[in-house]
C-alpha cells in the first residue's frame, strides 16, 4: 500500500523502518553509483520539519495554470529521482492537496529534494561502512554456478543479496591461466536471513579485462507492503584456476 507523507511540498516518500541489521558487507557503494539527481528523504509516517527550509516568503499568487505546470514540473523531477533507482521511492501528492504555501518554484523544489537525497546517500554510506568489509574472497560454488553476496540499502534497511553468476572461462596462454569466456545467466535474491524478497529486473555484464567483470544488476525489493527500485553494481575476477572472487 502506497502512504503519502506531507513535507512541506507534499513531496511523498516510502520507506521501511525498524530494521537495524548487524550485518557484513562485500564492498561500500562506488562514488560513480552516489552521482544521482534531487530526491527527497523522510521516515515512515513522520512528518518531516528539518528540511532546512527557507525563511519564509510570501505564498506564490499563481492561477490555476501555473499551478498545473507547477505540479508537472514537480512530478518530472521526482520521476528523474526515481529513474535513478536509488533504493528510494518518491511521490508528489495530487495537485488538489496543496496548500497556497506549499507552493514554490521549481528550482527551490529540486534543491529541497537534493538536499534530502544527500542526507539518504550518507545514511547509506554510513550503513554500509559499519559492516565488516570482505574482499578477494572465493565465491562457492552450487549448482547452477558460483555464489556470492552484496549489501544493498533499501529504504532504511541494509538487505543481503545472494548472486549466482554461471559463467565460462578458457586457458590464456598469456596469462598462464583461466580467463573469462562469457558469462551465461546471473540470477539474484535476498540472502537467508535477510528481510523481504528480491526481483531481479536485468543485469549487464561489461568485461573489464580478461579476468575482470563490472556487473549492473537491477531489481525490486519487496517488504512491507512495499515494493522499491534498487540498483547496484559488483566486480568478479577470475583467478588462473578458475575460481572468482
Amino acid at each position: 500500500m502506497e502512504k503519502y507523507l506531507y513535507v512541506g511540498i507534499l513531496l511523498t516518500m516510502f520507506v521501511f523502518t525498524g530494521c537495524n541489521e548487524k550485518l557484513e558487507t562485500e564492498e561500500q557503494v562506488k562514488k560513480d553509483e552516489l552521482k544521482i539527481s534531487p530526491v527527497n528523504q523522510s521516515t515512515e509516517d513522520k512528518t518531516v520539519s528539518d528540511m532546512n527550509e527557507e525563511k519564509t516568503k510570501t505564498p506564490l499568487k499563481l492561477i490555476e495554470e501555473q499551478k498545473e505546470e507547477y505540479h508537472k514540473q514537480y512530478v518530472k523531477i521526482v520521476e528523474k529521482v526515481n529513474q535513478q533507482k536509488l533504493g528510494m521511492q518518491l511521490g508528489v501528492s495530487p495537485i488538489d492537496e496543496f496548500k497556497a504555501e506549499d507552493w514554490v518554484e521549481p528550482e527551490v523544489f529540486a534543491n529541497r529534494i537534493q538536499e534530502q537525497v544527500d542526507v539518504f546517500l550518507e545514511e547509506e554510506r554510513k550503513a554500509l561502512a559499519v559492516t565488516t568489509t570482505k574482499k578477494n574472497q572465493d565465491a562457492t560454488e552450487v549448482s547452477g554456478g558460483w555464489a556470492l553476496e552484496k549489501y544493498i540499502y533499501v529504504s532504511g534497511i541494509l538487505t543481503r543479496i545472494e548472486i549466482i553468476v554461471d559463467f565460462e572461462t578458457q586457458y590464456s596462454e598469456s596469462r598462464n591461466g583461466q580467463v573469462f569466456a562469457g558469462i551465461n545467466k546471473i540470477s539474484t535474491q535476498v540472502a537467508k536471513g535477510s528481510e523481504g524478497t528480491w526481483e531481479q529486473t536485468s543485469y549487464k555484464a561489461t568485461l573489464l579485462d580478461d579476468q575482470t567483470y563490472s556487473i549492473r544488476i537491477e531489481g525490486i525489493h519487496h517488504y512491507n507492503n512495499l515494493s522499491i527500485d534498487k540498483l547496484f553494481t559488483i566486480e568478479i575476477s577470475c583467478d588462473k584456476f578458475g575460481k572468482i572472487h
